[in-house]
């Protein structure tokens, strides 16, 4: 009986053909003087790789030789995940520091940060583009603005109460250089500004432009908003948050997130797929209502009063998460970067500490995808090695990448990182009990000795025990501090009590 193969079938034996049969024609030369590792690190050098991200494999050995041997540093982490999410890290910041700054991470697959000619960017970056073992992931060019959009961006005016709201993707696509040049358009602009994601910073610590707790208040009542980057998902309740009586200008790199519930909660008077920074540079500056200006700085500063006050709030099982993050902001230096990997620990101190400048604010993201802050820590380090980097950590998130202390430590590549240590996944647990009555998969052990699991690998632990004072956990982030100085990494445990601070915030 004549079988019948389907295409996958046949692929597989074509391919076990080509294997099997075709394989005793192609001899090897023994004393041919390169390797295929050789032609690869070659090829990356020709490209202008200058590190490369792996986690150690049989596989791959030729090509961390090889690219040892030409002087292409090699980073090696204990995990693949870390090794990706340092590309995502570093495809904000590396455009800038040279010409042709790439990267590699090596796993089982190949990934190179590569800078390729797009027409149009959807997504934030990077890129994968798949081929045989290797995947291209670019560094990208600007997008250009239709000259249509330009021209009715210009003929918008007359606002009395504008508002921006920038993005992470708003730092795309030269990262530093981009951030420098959105900063000062967006202060020409002369509208209140509210910061998200890696957009955190753009404006420093303080500026008369720069809102960061009134958002909600300004979308409401504005009648010009400008997405800067910035999405209508829930962080913006879908849309329903805008004024529906306000003219609208979404700029996105994605049309997907361009138009994302258009529509049905909200409606554009304008959107185009485009980099922000650009399409900000054709819109005339407002004249913005001084009254507006003062409105939103009077509800800013008793948000801020209100969250001084829970600050001195003293908690029966442990330390008050806002009164550390106030502590920490107090310590921070100008070559701070931060690091959030972690549910209600991050989401604090998002509202709490003020990134020093651009791109000193990294995160997962929208969803909060947990398991990035190893990663993150040594791709910032790596980066910029005269910043001191902090790594947020909840109890729940930091074992995802605890283990990276150890290729820290060995390459010199020291961060501190704060465990926020109150013995549950906090965020899923408050709303699950409260929905469904039962913290069943939330609880962990809030006995367990971080900081000890830190000098496990390597680095100085430090704990702030629940009965610490402030002037206590100032001594102890000071002393992280001046063992970072040393090249150490460390490890501070701190001992958290339940806070209120974020009820009612999603957790699913």
């Amino acid at each position: 009986m004549k079988r019948v193969l389907n295409i996958a079938q046949k692929k597989s034996l074509q391919f076990c053909r080509a294997v099997l049969l075709d394989r005793p024609f192609h001899r090897l030369d023994p004393s041919f003087p390169l390797h295929g590792g050789d032609l690869v690190a070659k090829a990356l050098s020709v490209h202008s790789v200058i590190q490369v991200f792996s986690l150690a494999g049989g596989h791959i050995s030729p090509i961390l030789t090889a690219c040892e041997a030409l002087g292409i540093r090699v980073v090696d982490t204990r995990h693949e995940v870390p090794s990706k999410t340092l590309i995502n890290c570093l495809s904000f910041e590396l455009s800038a520091r040279t010409q042709y700054p790439y990267l590699v991470s090596v796993t089982s697959q190949l990934q190179c940060v590569r800078r390729l000619r797009l027409r149009t960017v959807e997504f934030l970056g990077p890129y994968y583009l798949s081929y045989l073992l290797i995947s291209f992931t670019p560094t990208v060019q600007v997008c250009s603005m239709g000259v249509a959009a330009i021209k009715r961006l210009r003929k918008i005016s007359g606002a009395q109460r504008p508002v921006v709201v920038v993005g992470s993707q708003a730092m795309l696509p030269f990262g530093p250089k981009t951030a420098q040049y959105l900063a000062r358009l967006l202060i020409e602009f002369g509208a209140p500004i509210y910061l998200g994601g890696m957009s955190r910073g753009l404006l420093g610590v303080e500026h008369h432009l720069f809102f960061r707790h009134t958002r909600k208040q300004a979308l409401r009542d504005a009648d010009l908003i400008i997405l800067a980057g910035a999405v209508t998902d829930f962080r913006l309740n879908y849309g329903r948050s805008l004024n529906r009586r306000a003219k609208v200008i979404s700029l996105n790199r994605s049309l997907v997130q361009l138009k994302l519930n258009e529509g049905t909660f909200w409606r554009s008077e304008l959107d185009d797929v485009c980099d922000v920074a650009p399409a900000i540079a054709q819109i005339v500056p407002v004249h913005c209502d001084p009254s507006w200006l003062q409105q939103l700085r009077a509800s800013e500063e008793a948000e801020e009063a209100k969250i001084s006050e829970q600050s001195k709030v003293a908690l029966d099982d442990g330390v008050n998460p806002v009164t550390l993050f106030k502590v920490l902001d107090s310590l921070l230096t100008e070559d701070s970067l931060l690091v959030g990997d972690g549910g209600d620990f991050v989401g604090t101190a998002a509202r709490i500490l003020r990134p020093r400048g651009p791109l000193r604010w990294l995160d997962p993201g929208a969803f909060g995808t947990l398991g990035a802050g190893g990663g993150f820590a040594l791709g910032a380090k790596s980066v910029r090695p005269k910043s001191v980097v902090w790594v947020l950590w909840g109890d729940g998130s930091c074992a995802y990448s605890i283990a990276e202390i150890e290729p820290a430590t060995r390459l010199n590549l020291p961060f501190i990182a704060i465990i926020g240590n109150d013995g549950s996944w906090g965020q899923i647990e408050r709303e699950q009990v409260k929905m469904l009555g039962s913290d069943v998969g939330c609880p962990l052990n809030p006995a367990t000795p971080y900081h000890k699991v830190g000098e496990g690998y390597g680095a100085v632990g430090l704990e702030i025990r629940p009965s610490a004072t402030e002037e206590k956990m100032q001594q102890t982030l000071r002393l992280a501090q001046e063992e970072h100085s040393k090249g150490r990494t460390v490890v501070v445990n701190v001992a958290l009590g339940k806070s209120k601070f974020r009820e009612g915030s999603v957790s699913v």
